[in-house]
Formats: C-alpha cells, structure tokens, sequence
C-alpha cells in the first residue's frame, strides 16, 4: 500500500502533496474520503503537507509515518493510527527495514503526559 519515495525531492513531494486544512482554531481538520482505513491504520490517498507540531497534537498518543526528506516546519504525512492498538501495530510494521527502505520515517504524536506538562 505504500510506495517506494526514497528518491522524491522536497519539490517533488510538495507537487503531490495536500496541503492539510486548518479550522480556524489551527486545529487538523481531514475527512474519512482522505484514507483508507486498514486494522485501525490510516493510510492517506494523497501524502499531507502538515506543520508537524499541529500534526503532532491531532495524533495525540498515536504513530504516523512521514518521508524521510527534512523540512524544519512540516512533515509529508503517509500514515498514521486510529487507536492505541494499531499505534503499536504501525511501529512494529516501521520496524521491518523494508519501511526505511522506501523513504519512510516513524514518528510518535506527543504524548498526553507531555501535553498535561505544557500546561
């Protein structure tokens, strides 16, 4: 379900990417038509251009897996979980080299103990 984008550029994923919508609270705002629901992953039709500390916030005690290419401000979203379950199933499926083979990178929403400590 996820494809080979070792070799994309930052040109290359902003052209295929969607930038996500914003409420105008900031807050993540997508539709289930945006994925493709598999075991409680979701797996995005078209890569998210997404300022990560706001992506970070939606995903909330859950995983994604983003393109390996570096942005200081956002990350290109491909997945990411629906439940604490398939939080564990995306990590250990991040696990298999085969995931960083492709250009992927697995990282972890910010955590209710973290938030509780910005507070």
């Amino acid at each position: 379900m996820l494809k080979d984008i070792a070799g994309l550029t930052k040109e290359e994923l902003d052209k295929i990417s969607k930038k996500v919508a914003l409420t105008k609270n900031d807050e993540v705002v997508l539709l289930p038509d945006d994925w493709i629901e598999e075991n409680g992953i979701r797996y995005l039709k078209k890569p998210l251009k997404v300022h990560h500390i706001l992506w970070s916030y939606y995903t909330l005690d859950g995983g994604f897996l983003v393109s390996k290419v570096y942005d200081p401000e956002f990350q290109y979203v491909y997945a990411f979980s629906a439940t604490k379950e398939s939080t564990k199933a995306l990590e250990k499926l991040y696990c298999d080299e085969v995931l960083k083979k492709k250009g992927y990178y697995y990282y972890q929403g910010l955590r209710s103990e973290e938030l509780c400590a910005i507070d």
